[in-house]
């Protein structure tokens, strides 16, 4: 079972990287590392906020589909 919406995590923070110009290019100059870094958290925390109610909607698909299956 995968984490629901990683894969969205993980195209916004590429094209937050492909945005800023790279990895090294952020870390070479202080305002645009900081700034990168900012935006990379709010998306990992967005993520990490959505993650319980998605994970609720996984567990009721889940076991919505496991009561209808005959035993």
């Amino acid at each position: 079972m995968a984490l629901p919406g990683y894969d969205w995590l993980r195209v916004q923070l590429s094209r937050l990287d492909d945005l800023g110009g790279g990895y090294h290019n952020k870390m070479a100059n202080p305002v645009l590392a900081g700034a990168g870094f900012a935006m990379s958290v709010f998306f990992v925390v967005l993520w990490i906020v959505a993650l319980g109610p998605l994970l609720l909607w996984q567990l009721a698909g889940w076991t919505r589909r496991r009561g209808r299956t005959p035993a």
